[in-house]
């Protein structure tokens, strides 16, 4: 979990704050959205990507569940009409199954409806891969996913993973969609970055920081499988919902 990425705004607040920069905010009931953009005239206050950053923060632990799939919805939709993507999709669930806090995204993929095998359907396609780690396969989480988009060219990546955060009022109740790609296991030499610039393709994330980091201590909730189980469903639903529309 350690090689786990932080959340943008975990990283980012601080430069956005000193250069007076504008986040959209959108405060609902059950939420704060917020919506920040790097693009050509701030890239270089950051070391990030360029592209769409969302991060949805909840107000409360006790998850909405119908208002998070809608929003989740809400947000992947733009931005798969910013790429005019609809159609062949490559979802990709991202950690180890064996760890709690790090198995989002395999729990995620579990519940993602797979529709490439249908050819009578006129339905967008949709193909599922779990890449487990590195240490069970002995080949990169890139290689692989390199592997199956040269054979299946997708028009569209969905990565979901876990990530760090600094911040406990982050922890269970953030999620963060982006547009700008990611590096699984970042501090492994071997494993490369996953977004448009590497595979030609839009890369769309999803994050959930379900450890935090401090004093290069890591800790999760004691209700971490609980929280997983959950967002998983969220997530999933959220994705089967615009695949199956």
């Amino acid at each position: 979990m350690n090689n786990k990425s932080f959340m943008f705004l975990d990283i980012a607040s601080s430069t956005i704050l000193k250069n007076n920069y504008k986040i959209d905010t959108k405060e609902t009931k059950n939420a704060t959205i917020s919506h920040f953009i790097i693009d050509d005239n701030n890239y270089k206050n950051f070391k990030k990507n360029k592209g769409d950053y969302y991060t949805i923060h909840l107000n409360d632990e006790r998850y909405n569940k119908k208002y998070l799939i809608k929003e989740i919805e809400r947000i992947i939709d733009r931005l798969l009409n910013k790429y005019n993507c609809f159609n062949k999709f490559l979802v990709v669930g991202l950690g180890n199954k064996n760890v709690i806090s790090d198995s989002i995204g395999v729990k995620t993929c579990e519940k993602i409806i797979a529709t490439n095998q249908y050819d009578f359907l006129s339905i967008p396609k949709v193909v599922v891969f779990v890449p487990d780690i590195i240490n069970n396969t002995g080949i990169s989480s890139f290689e692989l996913i390199k592997m199956i988009v040269s054979s299946y060219k997708p028009k569209c990546i969905i990565i979901i993973d876990s990530m760090l955060t600094k911040h406990e009022y982050n922890l269970n109740k953030t999620i963060e969609i982006t547009d700008c790609g990611i590096i699984p296991a970042q501090d492994l030499k071997f494993n490369k970055e996953i977004s448009y610039s590497t595979f030609k393709i839009p890369v769309i994330s999803i994050g959930i920081p379900l450890v935090i980091k401090k004093n290069s201590f890591l800790f999760s909730s004691v209700d971490v499988s609980m929280k997983v189980d959950e967002i998983s469903s969220i997530i999933a639903n959220s994705l089967n919902n615009i695949f199956l529309s």
